[in-house]
């Protein structure tokens, strides 16, 4: 079946050959994936969070500034804060915690401290220790895990003694033809999935089946609310990527975003002269913040008016067990058989990544 793989039109499996079907080292399995499978997942802690209280409003050297008990797990005796995060620092030095109290030195420095609102929000910027200072407790993440299902891909096969008999002009056998048309068909379901798929874990009534992008990608998660789709839009799905720590490296589309990205580039491309040759296809941007080449891929089975923008580093197909084709018993006077594969999706780090959702497919 492999081969079938090699052999099938790009343009029908482009998801399937932009992301793989054999990630498993990207991720860190909790079990041997099956019919359900774990991941492991760890992020670094927040780097800010909302301050409350009244002292904030003074500018006072030594203050005391209350957070919420979430809030203060956040925080580590030495860390320099900047409250508000204004164009001028304003640097405090945190002295000593007792939740949900931070007590600090204002002016670190020396700076000049000023008045804030009382719920502005305390920026961690770096920590500086004392010298010989005693340990004490310092903020982290607890691993957190996601999870999602396999799914199993099958088509029949059925050929009867009269198909084998008589000559099918156009077709070396028609066991053969059917079952590369199951694998067309089944490839093209298996290249959906990522758009389409829902986790479910099934049951003897119901189907197993993985959840695809919109089961994982919730932060970054945009709708244009039917509007035209824009340059800026992409750049800001960039820039919250970014800033999330994300290295976009792939964009999935429709042929109408497609048409857009080469619309927003085409007065910035360099061509060759060609009298015979008209129009442009953007197959690659230049992130408008690292420099980093992205690529570009069309697929006619990306839902309509969404585009998908992926950090490859976290994403991508597993396979459980690989397209096969086996006889089957024969019934009656046909010769039985079955084409059949299992493959799982995973997605980790869902703020790597994002969706640029409902715009017009018209404007």
């Amino acid at each position: 079946m492999t081969d079938r793989i090699i052999m099938a039109d790009p343009y029908d499996i482009t998801t399937m050959l932009a992301l793989g079907l054999d990630n498993m080292s990207k991720f860190q399995f909790v079990n041997t994936p099956h019919r359900t499978y774990e991941w492991l997942e760890d992020a670094y802690p927040a780097v800010s969070a909302a301050g409350a209280g009244t002292n904030l409003t003074t500018a006072t050297d030594t203050t005391t500034i209350t957070v919420s008990a979430a809030n203060f797990k956040l925080f580590h005796v030495g860390d320099i804060i900047d409250i508000g995060g204004d164009a001028t620092p304003d640097l405090a030095y945190v002295a000593s915690l007792a939740t949900p109290v931070l007590t600090v030195v204002r002016g670190y420095g020396g700076g000049t401290s000023v008045s804030h609102p009382e719920t502005s929000v305390l920026y961690i910027r770096y920590n500086a220790r004392i010298e010989g200072a005693a340990n004490s407790d310092s903020p982290y993440t607890e691993v957190s895990s996601t999870t999602n299902c396999s799914t199993i891909f099958h088509k029949s096969v059925n050929v009867t003694r009269d198909d084998v008999l008589f000559p099918n002009y156009g077709m070396s056998g028609v066991k053969e033809y059917r079952i590369n048309q199951n694998m067309d068909v089944l490839m093209e379901q298996l290249n959906r999935l990522p758009y389409y798929g829902k986790r479910a874990v099934g049951s003897a009534t119901e189907a197993r089946s993985s959840g695809g992008f919109h089961q994982y990608i919730t932060t970054n998660a945009t709708s244009a609310g039917s509007a035209a789709l824009t340059r800026a839009m992409i750049d800001s799905e960039f820039q919250q990527i970014f800033a999330a720590g994300g290295k976009t490296d792939l964009i999935l589309c429709d042929a109408w975003g497609q048409k857009k990205i080469n619309d927003f580039y085409e007065g910035f491309v360099t061509t060759g002269r060609a009298e015979s040759i008209g129009g442009i296809m953007i197959k690659q941007l230049m992130h408008p913040i690292t420099g980093a080449l992205v690529n570009v891929v069309v697929d006619r089975h990306c839902r309509a008016g969404y585009m998908y923008l992926l950090d490859t580093r976290h994403v991508g197909y597993i396979t459980i067990d690989p397209f096969f084709y086996e006889d089957l018993a024969k019934t009656g006077d046909f010769t039985t058989g079955q084409t059949v594969g299992e493959y799982g999706f995973c997605l980790a780090y869902e703020k790597a990544h994002s969706i640029i959702s409902a715009y017009s497919t018209t404007a």
